[in-house]
């Protein structure tokens, strides 16, 4: 697999380098015949976590590319791209400074939106990305913001759309307490370490990341913790530790933000409305308040989606099960367009 990260510049009426990752498979595997495209598949990340988290399930989807034969006709994926949100992973690097004097205690959901409509429409590297064969993919906040995107001018021409576990839906108490619970843990865990090698030690054991696949944990150690600002003191105080790459207090605000917004889900039965497939990937375990909230995503204000697969893990099912994940994906986007009123159901398990 190949990859490239280019970044996009600031401009005047908006403040932040966007950073994204195209990935392609190695050229002696590649599918293309003559003119005909592929697939350009956009892939989003939740809430403090890092564009590079995607990339053992598109590792994955470039393998299953490879297996189908040069004359199927089926759809194959020509080129991923991650992009991430301006404030999370080797980005905030980027945006350090900006964000010093932008940032004023909220981190509104139309951030990721925006960040992401400006990389796709202002051909990183040359690559017309608003022209091919797109389809989005995100995973928690990812999938919210995908929604956001369905309704920007000009739209973004998706030909299809994935939501794995979107964390958004009808105001209720369980919402609150899960939204409320999220920024919690945010604001109080560890983020300092005295070095990279104590942080590695620390995600082994802690909860939130003891049980991700080995590939998800090393990659979140390498991209979303950066070197301690302090590092860059001189002198008898200089420290040499590192810390989250996302603050934990903009991570905070980004779930208050998806707990409080009421927009999103009347979007959601807008795209369910229109002719582009809309797809969702539920995990079945966990939380058990987010059932309720997964509940709401089968019938939005009288629409449903094309179809609806569920995977036997918990919301985190990409750090998780990248292999899995990337299964499902693959049975959707390589499968004949399934009718939108279609509503099939397909499990992945462990």
């Amino acid at each position: 697999m190949y990859q490239e990260t280019f970044v996009v510049e600031p401009r005047p009426g908006y403040p932040y380098h966007v950073s994204g990752t195209r990935y392609t498979q190695e050229p002696s595997k590649f599918r293309g015949i003559g003119t005909k495209r592929g697939l350009s598949v956009i892939f989003l990340h939740a809430t403090g976590l890092h564009k590079e988290t995607w990339q053992p399930a598109i590792e994955c989807l470039l393998r299953t590319n490879g297996s189908e034969s040069a004359t199927s006709a089926a759809p194959w994926i020509e080129e991923a791209w991650s992009i991430e949100c301006p404030n999370h992973g080797q980005s905030f690097l980027l945006n350090a400074e900006a964000l010093r004097q932008h940032y004023n205690n909220e981190w509104p959901l139309t951030n990721y939106a925006q960040a992401v409509y400006e990389f796709v429409t202002r051909k990183p590297g040359g690559h017309d990305i608003i022209s091919r064969n797109l389809v989005g993919v995100g995973h928690s906040v990812g999938a919210v913001t995908l929604i956001l995107l369905s309704e920007s001018t000009p739209r973004i021409p998706f030909q299809s759309i994935v939501l794995c576990d979107p964390f958004m839906g009808p105001i209720s108490d369980v919402k609150y307490r899960l939204g409320m619970s999220a920024a919690a843990v945010s604001r109080t865990r560890q983020d300092v370490w005295l070095s990279r090698g104590h942080a590695e030690k620390y995600f082994q054991t802690t909860p939130f990341t003891r049980d991700w696949a080995p590939e998800t944990k090393a990659l979140y150690c390498k991209y979303a913790v950066v070197d301690h600002p302090a590092s860059q003191r001189g002198g008898r105080f200089s420290f040499k530790g590192v810390t989250l790459a996302c603050p934990r207090d903009q991570e905070a605000e980004y779930f208050r933000a998806q707990t409080e917004d009421t927009l999103c889900y009347q979007l959601l039965a807008k795209l369910y409305a229109r002719k582009i497939p809309v797809h969702l990937i539920h995990a079945l375990r966990g939380e058990k308040f987010y059932a309720v909230v997964r509940k709401a995503h089968l019938l939005c204000h009288g629409q449903r989606p094309t179809s609806v697969r569920t995977i036997d893990s918990e919301h985190m099912h990409l750090q998780l099960a990248p292999s899995e994940t990337a299964a499902l994906i693959a049975d959707i986007l390589f499968s004949v367009k399934a009718k939108p009123e279609s509503h099939e159901v397909a499990t992945a398990r462990l």
